[in-house]
């Protein structure tokens, strides 16, 4: 695993993906039951969209409020926040959260029914599949056969972290609720948790310099894969900023990746 470079090992992926590309005809092909998907179980993958968080958040800040400590306990977003604090060791800003509860409370009733978090994830209710339909058998194509995307995207607000993938899952900060380019690199990390023990070891991997070369491996190819989706998958939607600008722009310069190498 130490001598192999990040080229080589895009080379390695594509290799055991390849039954994957075969098999992806088309977007609509993908998720029909069909011989096709036999031999290559990530195209059954299921994704879906969660926007229960969001609608609790906005809708119900008063109940919230009541007992904070209960809606961290309860809410399944906010259980993989939690966990997301934990792994990453980053301080929970407690104050600052309860704070923009309070803020959702004091507005008015019809306030929060047209407020545009809520808008956009009332929205995403219907997005879920069109968007799964896309991005299920693409991702395919990069990840070995056997790999599994399935999962539930999470969408809430307050949170610290543009978006993340924990235990499974997944957890977008709604306000980048239009970077489909940030889902599809979330996913990638999804499918690729499944996968890279494929050497047969049930063990924790502890070596740090194998979990070194990992990192840079998942991190590295979920950056790849969604640079090469951008057009089908844009990297900036229509509110937000793209958080990705500058690794894409030096991924379009071949001489500047090869000076990295």
């Amino acid at each position: 695993m130490a001598t192999l470079c990040p080229r080589l090992l895009l080379v390695v992926y594509l290799l055991l993906a390849m039954p994957c590309i075969a098999s992806a005809q088309s977007v609509q092909d993908a998720f029909v039951q069909s011989d096709d998907t036999v031999d290559c179980p990530c195209l059954r993958s299921t994704v879906r969209f969660d926007v229960s968080s969001v609608e609790k958040i906005i809708l119900q800040p008063e109940k919230i409020l009541e007992d904070p400590g209960r809606f961290w306990q309860e809410d399944e977003a906010y259980q993989l926040v939690r966990k997301w604090h934990d792994r990453t060791n980053q301080p929970l800003d407690l104050d600052g959260w309860r704070q923009g509860i309070e803020a959702i409370r004091d507005l008015t009733l019809l306030e929060r029914e047209i407020h545009p978090q809520l808008v956009a994830a009332r929205g995403l209710a219907d997005v879920g599949p069109s968007f799964a339909s896309r991005a299920v058998p693409y991702l395919c194509e990069f990840l070995p056969p056997e790999a599994d995307l399935s999962t539930r995207i999470y969408f809430t607000t307050d949170i610290m972290a543009a978006g993340f993938q924990e235990s499974g899952h997944i957890v977008i900060h709604i306000l980048n609720h239009e970077l489909l380019n940030l889902f599809v690199h979330e996913l990638f990390h999804r499918g690729y948790a499944t996968t890279y023990r494929r050497s047969g070891n049930p063990q924790p991997e502890t070596d740090p310099i194998r979990l070194m070369y990992l990192a840079l491996q998942n991190e590295g190819l979920a950056t790849y894969v969604a640079y090469r989706g951008m057009t089908e998958f844009p990297e900036i939607g229509q509110v937000g900023r793209s958080l990705v600008a500058g690794d894409y722009d030096m991924l379009s310069k071949p001489g500047e990746v090869a000076r990295l190498h």
